[in-house]
């Protein structure tokens, strides 16, 4: 055999290698999801690589075999090429030459690449490897017979697949997700929205009562229809006497006002009872309570019954979702709602509004706050200063520090944050 043959089929060898390693890669790295559409799309080959994640023994072990095979045969042939060049010598050049060129070339290139484009590529690898799957077969079935009787015998017998997954597994998908591409920040930021969901609290999410909209129950009708088409038909707490005293809400509906006799109806005579919760009680708990009492409005109180805020079925939308996109008729309605803002100043420094929950702050700065000592921002700084502050005060913790940068009389209203060299 010639140096030139030799040198052709080590460098076909060394190509399969690489195919082998990077299939295995491409095809555990593409996107499922993706793979489904296209497969519903009417794609071949991602139904073909779908059905070959059934059963993933035959799929590792064609990617194993045929990397092991052309291992072994690239090394005789390199080996018995460097004996006929450098005689005895052959084994240091082979050690020299040879790792790092099957490594990069074998190994590092290839599983990069294919890694990059893993969903594009997945449905046309497969094509090649059920080829080598049949080629391989007798092997295979051998060798996944004996892994499987080993695993029966050590006791890792797979167990039913459950239909459900913790949200511990998907929390863990997405922060594996980050290392990669497969996950854009959008996706990801619902994700992680959507998991916190059944673990945030009232308090966390309510407009304060310092921002609530609501109406003394003595005003007149005509007073409550003008501040309700104002707020687009958004329900409006009552109160009797001061705001902390809620004792219903008003909800009307175009249809409503029309049937209304504005001279003689109250407006007692109109509300509704309000649904009052506590501030520690969860999100996931209170939207099944919207759906069993029919309403869209909650009044959180304290221990003591005294309103310290309300929160709404948007509310919780927009807590799995983020922001809901509004018309110029929503601007009016959310009025009575102040958006949370966070607004990059410089590399490491930030302005954060005070009423943003700890678990955005968490998620914003990349801390682990405790959220069950303080709702927000500004929570977190009364606890820190432990006084009513003033603008330029400032404490130090969780590697940044924290100063007060605009404040009403009476509460922050925002903080300027900097992260610490």
């Amino acid at each position: 055999m010639t140096i030139l043959v030799t040198l052709l089929l080590m460098l076909l060898l060394l190509l399969l290698k690489g195919f082998f390693s990077g299939s295995e890669i491409a095809l555990v790295s593409s996107d499922k999801i993706k793979l489904r559409h296209q497969a519903r799309m009417g794609n071949k080959g991602a139904q073909a690589v779908l059905k070959l994640f059934q059963t993933p023994d035959i799929l590792l072990g064609t990617t194993l075999v045929g990397t092991n095979i052309a291992t072994v045969a690239l090394t005789t042939l390199g080996t018995l090429l460097l004996v006929d060049l450098f005689g005895n010598d052959a084994d240091l050049y082979a050690l020299l030459i040879y790792s790092p060129l099957f490594l990069i070339f074998g190994e590092i290139v290839p599983k990069s690449v294919y890694q990059q484009h893993a969903t594009l590529i997945a449905p046309y690898l497969i094509r090649i490897l059920a080829l080598f799957t049949k080629l391989f077969f007798p092997l295979i079935f051998i060798f996944s017979r004996i892994a499987r009787f080993i695993a029966h015998l050590t006791g890792s017998v797979k167990a039913d697949s459950s239909l459900f997954i913790s949200r511990e597994q998907i929390r863990s998908i997405v922060e594996l997700a980050e290392m990669g591409s497969n996950l854009d920040v959008f996706d990801r930021y619902r994700i992680k929205r959507a998991i916190r969901f059944s673990d945030t609290t009232v308090g966390q999410v309510m407009t304060p009562v310092a921002d609530m909209v609501a109406l003394d129950k003595d005003s007149s009708l005509e007073n409550a229809v003008r501040l309700c088409k104002s707020l687009s038909f958004n329900d409006i707490p009552i109160y009797d006497g001061n705001i902390s005293n809620i004792v219903g809400v008003l909800s009307l509906s175009p249809w409503d006002i029309m049937e209304l006799d504005l001279k003689n109806d109250k407006l007692s005579d109109i509300i509704s009872p309000a649904l009052f919760v506590t501030e520690n009680q969860y999100l996931e708990e209170l939207f099944l309570l919207f759906d069993k009492q029919d309403c869209r409005t909650a009044i959180a109180v304290d221990e003591f019954g005294t309103c310290i805020g309300m929160i709404d079925k948007q509310d919780l939308y927009e807590e799995v979702v983020g922001d809901l996109e509004e018309t110029p008729e929503d601007q009016s309605r959310r009025r009575y709602r102040k958006r949370m803002m966070c607004q990059k100043l410089s590399e490491g420094s930030m302005l954060i509004d005070a009423k943003v929950p700890i678990s955005e702050v968490n998620e914003i700065l990349g801390t682990k706050i405790n959220g069950q000592d303080y709702f927000s921002l500004g929570g977190l700084m009364l606890a820190h200063l432990h006084h009513l502050p003033a603008v330029g005060e400032s404490f130090e913790d969780y590697g940044y520090r924290f100063t007060i940068d605009a404040m009403s009389e009476r509460a922050i209203k925002t903080v300027r944050v900097d992260k610490l060299s």
